[in-house]
Order: structure tokens, then C-alpha cells, then sequence
């Protein structure tokens, strides 16, 4: 990105900053009641964002054979959500959509039973559109219906005096805390991530792997002074690389403890451990086959106080993949996990009276090289070595439902042959809450 443009980005950010006073944002329900005790309510939001990126010249890979692979800067992604990179080998790729941020928007629906010896017993189904088509014309779009819609949340709940059980659809516990205080999360952009039909990513692969929703059944403890425990099994997935580890015969296993209160007066704080576990396998010949295990653990601290907020996180793990959790890069041509790490750190402060939040967000993916990509780099395939962002970021109220935002990613992608790659995004919307 030459300086004119960077300047100008700063200019627009530096006056959405200053300009918009109002107060912040406040999340909703609308909600109805019964006389025997039943609970209706509908919680949401939409977003919309207009998005440019501009890149370097793309580095050739992609498949087997080219010179550098490995979820690159995530160019592109089909339609089931997988990375595919690069798109092509173009001089430059520069994009620009109006799209949703990196979380869709959201309609969900709650309900609750009337409380029943000391048991509430609730459900939660959460729908999750994109705003976008697919970038096709418009004709292909309207003939696969473009935008579609995404079932992230079906769970029920029971919560009593022995803490919670959770059943169904959701969130998983494992770096679900790193994900959710991605200051680029609600609401923002992040990293493009391609111009698909689907979410921008952040920063995933940038900081954290995402670790999505699946089917689970948790247990979490009662709050003990602010301490939380929790353990769930998993609904299994093949677990993904040069190929795929699909054979699953027990569950995936994840834990987690954490902690939230006041700390002292007026500061608050939060802190999280957790980590999970799951084996796969595949057929090597018809009698034998090759097993793997996914396995990883992640923590993070936050501080809030007098408009400070503060928070880092970071995860080890192996075979957990690099941007998706146990997806695309998982696991190398000898069947060996790869070893991947990585940190979030960001530091951000609301301004009294407008309520108007300015923060900044930094990121960094870190993969260990192993045996089997040395050699495949000695005969000239290089996979990916770090991924690299930081965001400035505005966010402001302009009525207690409904926020401008803009945003400012520059990102880089190295390789283990030391070839490098940038790009910048500019993120420039708004979003509704209720």
C-alpha cells in the first residue's frame, strides 16, 4: 500500500474517532412472558461493512508441486468454509466487497420452562446469515441462492444448585475465550480473508485457531468465588493434512477452568486455562491403518479498568492445524502433527461521555517446520513459517443499538524459504443490536 493511501486511511479513522459522540452500545432482548412461568425472547444483530484490501503479488502454491502452500494469507475459501490458496498468480489483489464482518449477522430464539425444583431448563437455536453472495454473477448466485444461512447454535441448558449442563450445538470450550476477546470479533473485519461468501477471518491463523461450533455435551461447576470448571465430550472430526484422518471411534475431549470478578474496586478481570484431545485414523493399506491425535491447551488474561481494557491470550498445540481447528494443515506427509503456537495481545480505551472505543490488536501464528516439510522445502515446496497482523481499530455508539466502526489490518505471511507476503484491509461499517 503506497503512503497516499495508507494517510488516507488514517485520516478516515482519525475522523470517525473524533467526530461520533454519542453512548455505547448495549446488548437487548426482546422478550415475552407467560402466566405459568414460560420465557420467549429473540436476541440479534446485522452488520454490514464495506471492505478493501490491497496485496502484494501473490507467491505461487496452493496444490503439491508449486512452490509455497499452507493457508498462505487465506485467499479465498469455498463454500464449506475450507482455505484454498492462492487464487492465482496476478501481479496484485486488490478486492472490495460489502459484506458481513468477521461474525454474521445473528437471529436467535430462546426459551425457557418455568423453574422446576430449583431446575431452569432452557434452549437456544442461533441463525447466522451473510449479507454477500459469493462473488459469482449474479445469476449463479441467485441460482445457488448466493448467501446462506449458518445453524451455529441448537443447544438446551439446565442449570441448578450443581452448576450447568449443556447439550446440542455450540461453541467449543478449547481457545472459544481466545476467539471471543478478538477485539475484531463484535463487530468488526479483520483480515478479508478472500472475498468468498462467507465471514472475513480476523484473526484466525493469525493469533489463534478457531476453534468453531460443534455438537457437545458439557458439564460446568457453579460459580466458586468467581472460579469455573468445565469438561465436555465431543462430537469427533477427521482430523485433516497431506490426508485425511477420518476413522473415529471415541470422542474428542476438551476442559476448561476460569475465572471472573472484581478484583479490587473498580477492576474487574478475567483469566481462562483450557485444552482438549482427540485421536483419528485412516486406512494405510487394507489391514493396518495410521492413527493421530489432536491435542492442545491455551490461556489468557483480561483487565478492565476506568475505560482501560487489556488482554492477552495465547495456545500450543499438535495436529490442531494452523487456522481451523484440525483442518487442511494438521498433520504432514510423514503422518507426524504439526506443532503450531501462537499469541493475541491488545490493549484498548474508552473515551468518557461519547463512549467511543479506540483500540489496538496484535497477532502472531507461529509453525514449526517439521521433518518431513525440511525435505519437501529441499526440493523447493516451502509451507508457511508465521503469520503476522496488527489492527487499529474505532468503535463508536452512535445510539445505544446501533455503532459505526472502522478498521485498519496490515497482515504478512512468511515462508520457511523466506518468502514473504502483505496485505492491508480497510473495514468501514455499521451494525444494529437488539
Amino acid at each position: 500500500m503506497n503512503k497516499s493511501t495508507m494517510l488516507k486511511i488514517m485520516m478516515v479513522l482519525g475522523l470517525v474517532a473524533g467526530t461520533f459522540m454519542m453512548v455505547m452500545p448495549a446488548q437487548a432482548k426482546v422478550a415475552i412472558g407467560t402466566a405459568d412461568g414460560w420465557e420467549f425472547s429473540t436476541d440479534g444483530w446485522i452488520n454490514a461493512f464495506a471492505v478493501m484490501e490491497d496485496s502484494d503479488e501473490e507467491v505461487n502454491g496452493g496444490v503439491a508441486g508449486m512452490a509455497h502452500v499452507g493457508l498462505e494469507l487465506m485467499q479465498g475459501r469455498d463454500d464449506s468454509g475450507i482455505p484454498a490458496v492462492p487464487l492465482d498468480t496476478s501481479t496484485n489483489n486488490k478486492t472490495f466487497r460489502i459484506r458481513t464482518g468477521l461474525i454474521p449477522c445473528l437471529l436467535a430464539f430462546n426459551i425457557k420452562a418455568p423453574t422446576t425444583n430449583g431446575i431452569d431448563v432452557a434452549a437456544r437455536v442461533g441463525f447466522y446469515p451473510q449479507i454477500q453472495d459469493t462473488n459469482q454473477s449474479r445469476l449463479n448466485d441467485a441460482v445457488d441462492f448466493g448467501s446462506h444461512i449458518d445453524l451455529r447454535e441448537a443447544f438446551l441448558t439446565a442449570d441448578g444448585g450443581f452448576g450447568q449442563i449443556l447439550a446440542g450445538r455450540a461453541l467449543h470450550l478449547y481457545q472459544g475465550k481466545n476467539v471471543l476477546n478478538d477485539m475484531t470479533l463484535i463487530f468488526g473485519t479483520g483480515n478479508q480473508g478472500g472475498s468468498s461468501g462467507n465471514t472475513t477471518f480476523g484473526y484466525i491463523g493469525y493469533g489463534y485457531v478457531y476453534t468453531q461450533f460443534g455438537s457437545q455435551i458439557r458439564y460446568t461447576s457453579p460459580d466458586l468465588g468467581g472460579v469455573k470448571i468445565a469438561f465436555g465430550i465431543l462430537d469427533p472430526a477427521s482430523i485433516d493434512g497431506i490426508e485425511s484422518y477420518d476413522i473415529v471411534e471415541s470422542p474428542g475431549y476438551e476442559a476448561e477452568i476460569s475465572y471472573a470478578g472484581e478484583v479490587a474496586s473498580g477492576v474487574k478481570m478475567q483469566a481462562w486455562v483450557n485444552g482438549m484431545s482427540q485421536d483419528a485414523e485412516r486406512a494405510d493399506t487394507a489391514t493396518t491403518t495410521k492413527s493421530v491425535t489432536a491435542s492442545g491447551f491455551a490461556a489468557g488474561v483480561g483487565v478492565d479498568v476506568a475505560g482501560l481494557h487489556v488482554v492477552a491470550s495465547g495456545f500450543s498445540g499438535s495436529g490442531i492445524g494452523s487456522a481451523f481447528m484440525m483442518a487442511v494443515d494438521a498433520v504432514d506427509a510423514d503422518d507426524k502433527e504439526r506443532d503450531v503456537t501462537g499469541y493475541m495481545a491488545q490493549i484498548a480505551y474508552t473515551i468518557p461521555g461519547p463512549n467511543t472505543k479506540i483500540g489496538i490488536q496484535y497477532g502472531v501464528t507461529d509453525i514449526d517446520e517439521s521433518t518431513a516439510d525440511k525435505a519437501n522445502r529441499d526440493a523447493g515446496i516451502s509451507w508457511v513459517d508465521k503469520r503476522t497482523a496488527y489492527t487499529l481499530g474505532v468503535y463508536h455508539p452512535i445510539t445505544p443499538n446501533w455503532q459505526v466502526i472502522a478498521e485498519y489490518t496490515m497482515a504478512k505471511c512468511e515462508w520457511f524459504d523466506g518468502a514473504d507476503r502483505e496485505s492491508s484491509t480497510f473495514g468501514l461499517g455499521t451494525a444494529f443490536m437488539w
